[in-house]
């Protein structure tokens, strides 16, 4: 299921070869999701699953490490996963 503004969609829409990104902080472990179909998926876990702040990234591993240097260090998941990899 997909929202958008709120709306809920019953099914993944087939957008080919276009990467596909969702937010997905409403329905966030509420049913299994096919994160194969999603380039990145992310949710506010306050929601659901965290406390206030918390924020969930599922992003397909093709697309970590291509940030364009203009992007901010806190959404180059790249320099990210570096450094919590790096305790």
């Amino acid at each position: 299921m997909i929202f958008i503004q709120g709306v809920e969609f019953k099914s993944v829409p087939d957008v080919g070869e276009t990467l596909l990104i969702a937010d997905m902080s409403s329905n966030f472990c509420s049913k299994p999701v096919d994160v194969s179909k999603y380039g990145l998926i992310y949710a506010g876990a306050q929601k659901n699953i965290g406390p206030s702040g918390v924020t969930v990234y599922i992003i397909r591993d093709d697309l970590v490490g291509h940030a364009r240097c203009v992007c901010i260090h806190c959404l180059a998941f790249s320099r990210l996963l570096s450094m919590i990899f790096s305790y």
